[in-house]
């Protein structure tokens, strides 16, 4: 079984923030896989289904950010699922907006839900799919910056990434990690 978690704070105040682009992949990729993220458990909201004979659970924390990895812990415990099958999407300051970067395994790289998650689960090797939203500028406050909506001009470009984050997931599942890297890194 397939964990995928999608990063980002709940509430309305945060919906188009540029910190929720794992949430607007899940968003996208239960539309693909048809599968509904309508249930609350573990303090998340999650949705299980199958998707081409893969058992898949997609989960956006209800938690903010910094509190990710109580609730994967929690769903990892409750679904009883392997870590090298977690896959998690989040927003990335260090990547040009439109880039994504598939990674198998490695640090935080400073995000906060990531190291959540990372200290959780007590392991650097967790799947991750980074969705670039640096501007091409220096950026002076980057948490301000992060919980900034995207302008309508990045919006036409994250509408993009965010389907090719959703292709490069499912390719993941389907065809492994090294495929899914070679594909869309």
């Amino acid at each position: 079984m397939f964990l995928i978690i999608g990063l980002g704070n709940h509430g309305f105040l945060y919906q188009k923030n540029r910190h929720n682009i794992g949430f607007k992949v899940i968003k996208i990729l239960s539309q693909v896989t048809e599968i509904k993220v309508n249930q609350r458990k573990c303090k998340a909201k999650i949705g299980k289904g199958v998707y081409r004979y893969k058992e898949i659970i997609l989960a956006k924390p209800q938690t903010y950010m910094n509190n990710s990895g109580e609730v994967v812990i929690n769903l990892v415990q409750t679904y009883n699922i392997d870590p090298s099958k977690i896959i998690v999407v989040y927003d990335d300051l260090d990547l040009t907006l439109g880039k994504i970067k598939i990674r198998a395994k490695g640090s935080c790289g400073g995000h906060k839900g990531l190291r959540s998650i990372l200290e959780c689960l007590n392991t650097q090797e967790i799947k991750r799919v980074r969705v670039g939203i640096n501007p091409g500028f220096k950026v002076s406050n980057s948490s301000g910056f992060v919980l900034s909506n995207f302008t309508p001009e990045e919006d036409l470009v994250i509408n993009e990434v965010i389907l090719r984050t959703v292709q490069a997931i499912l390719s993941i599942i389907e065809e492994g990690l090294d495929i899914a890297m070679n594909i869309y890194n």
